[in-house]
C-alpha cells in the first residue's frame, strides 16, 4: 500500500497519509465512534486500494454504522468473496443485510456460526433474527451455542431470555433477562424485555416499575414508552396507556406499517364538515375492534372514510354513514387522516367511557342467503375457530389444536359449525370431527360471509383471534378461550371484557393448560344446553362436585376479588374462607392474621371439608372473621346458610353476584342456584339477623359486603350521602374515602354515589357532602348536579378545581352559592370562586393530615408514575413513600405525601383531558404550602417549615368538621 490518501491534520493544510496508516487511522475513529470521519478515511483508502479485502471490510463497516445498508453490504460481500475464511467478514455482512434482507442475513449468520465463529454478535443477531422470524426453539438453541463458545454475553443471555418468553417459559426467562441486566444495566433494551415477561406473568406493578426506569433512562425511547402503555391498558388505565400506545411507530415490528399520507394527521380537534380518512394498521381484530370509534368522528361534525383492508371492505360498508375506500383505488378527497388505534386516545377514553362495539348491520338477503345455506335448526347452533394467523407473534400461546374440542363434541342439542379459514381449518379433517362439525371454511369468503353466518349461531366458542372480535360486536354470545399471558385488551383476572359486553373468557390457569380451559367450557356448555337442570330455586340439596373438584374452575379472577376483600379484615384476624378455592385471600391478608380454608374438596393439609349444601359450617377455635366469596350463587337454601353464619355471631365478609348486575350473563349456564337481586339478598341478612356495614365492586358483575351481627349495629339518626368520583385505583380518591368517612357522625348512615357515571343511590337524604378532597371541573359540573345539591336541604362541599379555563363560572358560582359550607382546597380556588362568600372556608389539601411528619431513611431517588401502587394498603404505601429521599412524582398525592419526609421532590404535571393542558394541581398546591411554585420536573428543597405550618393549619380547620357535621345533621352529643 504504498499509494497515499490525503487527511487535514491541525493545521490547515493537508498531509499525504500511506494507504495503510489511513486504515489504522479509520479503524480508531470506528472504535471512538467516529463513524463520518473514518467513513472519509476509508471512501479515499478503497479508490487507491480497491482490491484490499480489509478496506472493503471497514468501509461496510462504517457504512452499516450510517445505515447505508445497500453500500455496505455490497462492499462487505467484496471482502467476503476475497477472503472466504474470514468469519469476521461474514458476520459483518449478515449484520448488514438484518435491516432490509433478513432472510439472507439469517443464512450468512448461519454459515458463520455452523463454521464455528467466537464472535458473541454472530450468535446474539441470528438469534434475534430467529425471534423476529417466530422460531423461538431455533432461537434457543443458537444461543446456547453462543454461550458455549463465548460466555456469559450479555446480549446472547437477553436473546436466550426473549426466546424462553416466546416459548411460554416464563420463570427461566426471567432467570436470563435479570443476568443480562446485570451485566449490561444501562442498556434499556433488556429492561424492556425483562418488563415484558413479568407483564405476561402478570406482575404489572414490578414490570410497570422497570418501563418507569426504562423511560428515565431515555425518555426518547419509542419501545420504552410503548410497552409502558401495553402495561398501564393491561392494568385497565386506558387514559393514560393509549397515551403512551401513541409511541408504537418507533417500535420494530409497526415501524413499517405507519401510512404516510400527503394531508396532515387528525389532532382530535373540531372538524367542521371536514372529510376524515380512518386507516387500519394492524390486524383485523384490532380494526372491527376499534372502528366503533368512527362515532367519536362523526359527532365532532366529521364526515368518515374509512381505507378498508379487503378481508373487511363489505363488512365494513354496512356500517352507518361511512364511506368505504378500497386500497386498490385512488383515494377519494380527504382533508385529515388517523390510524384506528389512535382514536382512544384522542377520545381520551376510560374504563367507563369506552364506546359501544360497532354496529354492523347485515342485509336481509345474507340472512336470507345463510338461513338456507345451513337448513333446518336442530339444536343450538355453535361455531368453532381453533387458530389465528400463524404470523401473529403470539400464535403458539394463543391458538391450539382442533382435536382440544373434541371433549365438547359429546354435548346433547348441539350443532356444531368451523368458522375456521386458512391453513389451520384443514384440521378438522384429520381430528376425529370432521362427521360431527360442518365445515364452513369454502363459503367464508370474506368477513361478510362470516358475519352472516355467525348472525345464524346461538354461541361462538374461539380462540383470540379477530372472530372474537366479529361474534361479539355483532352480539351473539362469545365464550373465547384466553392464553395464561393474554393481549393486554382482555385485562388480568377477570371473566368478561369492557371492550365486550356479551364475552366470556375462559382463561388458562397455567401457562399452556388447554385441557382445563376446555372442561370448564364443557361444563358451561352443559348447563346451557341441558334442558334438565335444576329450576332457579330447586331446594335439592345437591352441590355439583365435579365443579367444585376441578381446579380449572377456580377462576384466577377471583384474585382481585380477595384482593378487595383483605380491605375489610383488620390486622391479627383469624379468617375462615369458606369455599377458599384457590386461597387467594391468604396472601393479601393484612398483617398478623391466621388463616383456616374451608371447602368442598381438599386444598391443602389445612383445609376444613364440608358440602355446604349437605353439612353445617364446621367450628374453628379461635375465628374472628368469616369470608364466603363466590359461595352462596351455589347454595340451594342459602336463608338457611345465612341463619347458620348469624349463629357464629362474627363479622363476614361476602361477594354475590345480584341479577341487577348480571342481566348480559346466562347465570343458569354459570352453576348458579340463587338468582337473588341485591334487595332480595339485603332482605335476607336482615331476616338472618345482620347489619349490612360496608360495600364495594370489585368488578362489573359483583357486590362485595361486610356484614355484622344485628346488635352492633348504631340506630341510624340521619342518612348522609357523599359523592366522590368512586375511583379505588387513585391514591388520593383512597385516601379521602376514608378521611371523609372518619368525620362523619357514628350514628349516621352514610352512602357513596359518583359522578362517573352518574350513580345516586335512591331515596332522601339530610346530608349531602360534595367531594371528598378531589376536584371539580368542566365534565362533572353538570345541571343535574347543581339539581342534586338544590334537592338535598344541607350540604357541604369539599373539593378543588383544574382545568380552571374550561369551567362554566356560572355553574361554579351557582353551585358554591347553594352550598351551605364549601371547604375550599386551595388559596386559587379562594380567590377565583370565593370573593365575598360567607360559605367558604380555606381548607388546603386535608389529605395532609393522613401523613405523619417524619424523616427519609434511604437516600435514593423513588420515581411514582401515573398510578401509584394500588395492591398495597394506604398506610404501607405511605411508609413507602416515606422512605426516600428524593421524590418524583406524576401523581398530586404521592408528592403531598413526600413532602413530609423527603429532602427534595419534582413533579410533572397532569394533562389527563383531550386538551393536553396542565391540570393546574400542583401549582395550586405548592403555592398554598410554599407561597410559590416550582418549574415542572426540577428537582427543589422541601422546607419542612412551612410544609409542617401548612399540615397544622389544615387540621386545625378538620378539627372542626365532626362538630359541624353534627350540627347540620341535628345530632347533640
Amino acid at each position: 500500500m504504498t499509494n497515499a490518501v490525503r487527511e487535514r491534520d491541525r493545521s490547515p493544510t493537508l498531509r499525504p497519509l500511506p494507504v495503510a496508516e489511513a486504515v489504522t487511522q479509520a479503524f480508531r475513529h470506528l472504535e471512538r465512534g467516529e463513524n463520518e470521519v473514518a467513513l472519509q478515511l476509508l471512501e479515499k483508502a478503497v479508490k487507491q486500494a480497491p482490491h484490499v479485502p480489509v478496506i472493503r471490510y471497514l468501509l461496510g463497516a462504517a457504512q452499516s454504522r450510517q445505515k447505508l445498508h445497500a453500500l455496505a453490504v455490497s462492499n462487505l460481500e467484496k471482502a467476503v468473496r476475497a477472503e472466504e475464511a474470514n468469519l469476521d467478514y461474514l458476520v459483518a455482512l449478515g449484520e448488514a443485510m438484518m435491516a432490509e434482507r433478513p432472510r439472507d442475513a439469517i443464512v450468512k449468520l448461519t454459515c458463520a456460526v455452523d463454521r464455528g465463529t467466537k464472535l458473541p454478535q454472530a450468535y446474539s443477531q441470528l438469534a434475534s433474527l430467529l425471534i423476529d422470524s417466530n422460531k423461538p426453539d431455533e432461537a434457543l438453541r443458537i444461543c446456547d451455542l453462543g454461550l458455549s463458545l463465548c460466555g456469559d454475553d450479555p446480549a446472547i443471555l437477553g436473546n436466550r431470555g426473549q426466546a424462553l418468553s416466546d416459548l411460554a417459559r416464563y420463570p427461566e426467562a426471567v432467570e436470563y433477562l435479570v443476568k443480562a441486566d446485570a451485566l449490561r444495566p444501562a442498556d434499556i433494551t433488556t429492561t424492556i424485555n425483562l418488563a415484558g415477561v413479568l407483564l405476561k406473568m402478570g406482575r404489572l406493578r414490578e414490570s410497570r416499575s422497570l418501563l418507569e426506569r426504562a423511560c428515565a433512562l431515555d425518555p426518547a425511547s419509542a419501545p420504552a414508552h410503548y410497552n409502558l402503555g401495553v402495561a398501564l391498558l393491561m392494568a385497565g388505565n386506558y387514559r393514560e396507556g393509549f397515551r403512551e400506545y401513541e409511541h408504537r411507530w418507533g417500535i420494530q415490528q409497526l415501524v413499517g406499517k405507519r401510512r404516510k399520507f400527503p394531508k396532515p394527521l387528525w389532532d382530535g380537534s373540531e372538524l367542521a364538515g371536514r372529510r376524515v380518512l380512518l386507516h387500519a394498521e394492524q390486524g383485523i381484530g384490532d380494526t372491527i375492534q376499534f372502528v366503533r370509534y368512527a362515532e367519536f368522528v362523526r359527532k365532532r361534525a366529521g364526515r368518515v372514510i374509512l381505507l378498508a383492508p379487503a378481508p373487511v371492505a363489505r363488512l365494513l360498508s354496512w356500517l352507518p354513514d361511512c364511506e368505504i375506500a378500497a386500497l386498490d383505488r385512488p383515494l377519494p378527497d380527504f382533508e385529515v387522516h388517523c390510524p384506528l388505534l389512535s382514536l382512544p386516545c384522542l377520545a381520551g377514553t376510560d374504563r367507563d367511557t369506552i364506546p359501544p362495539p360497532a354496529q354492523f348491520t347485515i342485509p336481509v338477503e345474507m340472512n336470507r342467503k345463510w338461513s338456507a345455506k345451513l337448513g333446518e335448526k336442530k339444536g343450538i347452533r355453535v361455531g368453532l375457530v381453533w387458530a389465528g394467523s400463524s404470523v401473529h407473534r403470539n400464535d403458539r400461546n394463543r391458538s391450539f389444536a382442533c382435536s382440544l374440542f373434541t371433549p365438547l363434541s359429546d354435548t346433547p342439542n348441539v350443532e356444531w359449525f368451523s368458522l375456521q379459514v386458512g391453513p389451520p381449518a384443514v384440521q378438522l379433517a384429520t381430528s376425529g370431527l370432521h362427521d360431527k362439525v360442518r365445515d364452513l371454511a369454502p363459503d367464508l369468503t370474506d368477513y361478510a360471509e362470516t358475519a352472516a353466518a355467525i348472525s345464524q349461531f346461538d354461541l361462538v366458542i374461539t380462540a383470540d383471534t379477530s372472530v372474537a372480535h366479529l361474534a361479539a360486536s355483532l352480539s351473539t354470545p362469545t365464550w373465547m378461550l384466553v392464553p395464561f399471558a393474554p393481549d393486554w385488551r382482555w385485562l388480568l383476572d377477570r371473566d368478561d371484557s369492557p371492550w365486550y359486553p356479551g364475552m366470556r373468557l375462559f382463561r388458562q390457569p397455567v401457562v399452556g393448560d388447554w385441557d382445563s380451559v376446555m372442561q370448564s367450557v364443557a361444563a358451561a356448555l352443559r348447563n346451557l344446553t341441558n334442558p334438565g337442570a335444576p329450576a332457579i330455586h330447586s331446594a335439592a340439596p345437591q352441590t355439583d362436585l365435579a365443579r367444585w373438584s376441578n381446579a380449572a374452575n377456580l377462576d384466577p379472577a377471583w384474585n382481585q376479588r380477595a384482593r378487595l376483600a383483605a380491605d375489610f379484615i383488620p390486622a391479627g384476624a383469624h379468617v375462615l374462607d369458606l369455599g377458599c378455592g384457590r386461597m387467594a385471600l391468604e396472601g393479601f391478608l393484612p398483617p398478623g392474621c391466621r388463616y383456616t380454608p374451608c371447602d368442598v374438596v381438599r386444598r391443602d393439609e389445612r383445609t376444613l371439608l364440608c358440602n355446604f349444601n349437605e353439612q353445617p359450617i364446621p367450628q374453628a377455635a379461635g375465628v374472628t372473621h368469616v369470608t364466603a366469596l363466590g359461595v352462596l350463587e351455589y347454595i340451594h337454601d342459602w336463608r338457611g346458610f345465612l341463619r347458620q353464619l348469624r349463629a357464629l355471631c362474627l363479622p363476614v365478609v361476602f361477594s354475590y353476584c345480584p341479577t341487577d348486575f348480571t342481566a348480559h350473563l346466562d347465570r343458569k349456564a354459570l352453576g348458579w342456584i340463587n338468582h337473588l337481586s341485591l334487595q332480595e339478598l339485603s332482605d335476607g341478612f336482615a331476616e338472618a339477623g345482620f347489619h349490612l356495614q360496608s360495600s364495594s365492586r370489585p368488578d362489573s358483575n359483583q357486590a362485595l359486603l361486610r356484614i355484622t351481627p344485628a346488635e352492633t349495629k348504631l340506630p341510624v339518626s340521619r342518612r348522609v350521602l357523599v359523592m366522590s368520583y368512586n375511583n379505588v385505583g387513585n391514591f388520593g380518591d383512597r385516601l379521602g374515602f376514608h378521611t371523609i368517612n372518619s368525620l362523619l357522625p357514628a350514628g349516621a348512615e352514610v352512602h357513596h354515589g359518583h359522578f362517573q357515571p352518574w350513580n345516586v343511590p335512591p331515596g332522601d337524604f339530610d346530608m349531602l357532602v360534595l367531594g371528598i378532597g378531589n376536584s371539580i371541573f368542566h365534565p362533572i359540573l353538570t345541571d343535574q348536579l347543581t339539581e342534586l345539591v338544590r334537592r338535598i336541604p344541607r350540604s357541604v362541599g369539599i373539593f378543588g378545581t383544574q382545568y380552571r379555563d374550561r369551567i362554566d363560572t356560572r355553574r361554579m358560582s351557582d353551585l358554591i352559592d347553594r352550598l351551605t359550607v364549601w371547604f375550599a382546597r386551595y388559596e386559587e380556588d379562594l380567590l377565583l370562586y370565593g370573593k365575598g362568600r360567607q360559605n367558604a372556608i380555606h381548607l388546603g389539601d386535608w389529605l395532609i393530615g393522613a401523613f405523619p411528619m417524619t424523616q427519609w431513611k434511604r437516600d435514593e431517588t423513588l420515581h411514582v408514575g401515573r398510578e401509584v401502587w394500588n395492591n398495597l394498603p394506604l398506610d404501607r404505601t405511605i411508609q413507602e413513600i416515606q422512605q426516600f429521599r428524593t421524590v418524583v412524582s406524576e401523581r398530586l398525592h404521592p408528592l403531598l405525601c413526600a413532602l413530609t419526609s423527603a429532602e427534595r421532590v419534582a413533579y410533572q404535571e397532569q394533562r389527563e383531558d383531550a386538551s393536553g393542558k396542565d391540570s393546574g394541581r400542583f401549582r395550586s398546591l405548592l403555592i398554598d404550602v410554599f407561597g410559590r411554585t416550582f418549574p415542572e420536573s426540577g428537582i427543589f428543597e422541601v422546607q419542612r417549615d412551612a410544609v409542617a405550618a401548612y399540615r397544622a393549619r389544615s387540621m386545625r380547620v378538620m378539627s372542626g368538621m365532626p362538630e359541624l357535621f353534627n350540627q347540620l345533621l341535628g345530632i347533640t352529643r
